[in-house]
């Protein structure tokens, strides 16, 4: 019987986008504070496996982001545009050093 190796890394994306998509699914029929729930798991998620400033958690960011404007919560979804606003300014330094 032969055995399938899983890339830690990319079952770890998986799991972050299905949580993502569940969320989204959660917020089309107005269960937010569940889809919170599953969003800042991605998050955490993000965070530990790709690191605090990447481009994933970014992502993971927008879609919080994205709810938190839905919900009318400025203050929090300040903070995280101010956040996502470091990822990206980091990502275009990195580029620029690499050309």
């Amino acid at each position: 019987m032969e055995q399938t190796v899983f890339d830690p890394k990319i079952l770890e994306k998986r799991i972050i986008e299905t949580l993502l998509t569940r969320a989204k699914v959660l917020q089309a029929k107005a269960q937010y504070a569940e889809a919170e729930t599953l969003t800042k798991e991605a998050l955490t998620r993000a965070e530990v496996s790709t690191g605090s400033t990447s481009l994933v958690t970014g992502l993971v960011l927008m879609d919080l982001l994205d709810l938190y404007d839905k919900l009318g919560r400025e203050t929090e979804a300040t903070a995280l545009w101010e956040r996502i606003r470091n990822i990206l300014l980091l990502a275009t330094f990195l580029k620029a050093r690499q050309h």
